[in-house]
């Protein structure tokens, strides 16, 4: 199941070598073409149908 980071998330952080690399909202992190946060909701969701 994908999160629905904009029901539950109104504002986020991420971090990157103990700094805060990127924040804001969930459609503003997403909005980042290179962003960390977009990259790892990328593979998340890509990985979602995986199984072991």
């Amino acid at each position: 199941m994908k999160p629905d980071y904009k029901n539950w998330m109104p504002k986020g952080m991420v971090l990157a070598d103990g700094k805060v690399a990127e924040e804001g909202s969930p459609a503003e992190l997403m909005a980042k073409e290179d962003g960390i946060f977009r990259r790892m909701t990328q593979l998340q969701n890509a990985s979602a149908g995986w199984s072991l």
